[in-house]
């Protein structure tokens, strides 16, 4: 179910469904947390897909405490050449450095369909 809600959540975010897919994150992140434990590879994987959602709607103090987690747990689970690691640590480094902005975009509660974030440097346009 987590899995599942996961991969929701990165069709919807493609899609322009930001709100909906902010949703679908927390519901996945919340019971891989419950089931699998907070040092799980898998809550680091939605950590970082979470975090990097949030970096992208101009959110990144709110994506920080979920990434450094992440880049942790994934340091322990595969070790340092590990590709996922190198982008949860590029994920994380993009979020401290991003302005801070009080919305999406800068505006709060803006029409999903107006917002394209940039995954892994490549504008969304689903």
């Amino acid at each position: 179910m987590a899995a599942t809600l996961h991969n929701l959540a990165a069709v919807l975010a493609a899609r322009g469904h930001y709100l909906e897919a902010e949703r679908q994150y927390q519901r996945a992140l919340a019971i891989k947390e419950k089931v699998l434990g907070a040092e799980s590879l898998d809550v680091a994987l939605t950590r970082n897909s979470f975090g990097m959602l949030l970096t992208d709607l101009g959110r990144p103090a709110e994506a920080v405490p979920l990434l450094e987690p992440a880049v942790a747990i994934l340091e322990g689970c595969l070790g340092p050449s590990h590709p996922h690691l190198s982008a949860a640590r590029e994920n994380l480094r993009n979020a401290i450095r991003s302005p801070i902005h009080p919305g999406p975009r800068g505006v709060q509660d803006a029409d999903e369909t107006n917002l394209r974030p940039q995954w892994f440097g490549v504008k969304a346009s689903l």
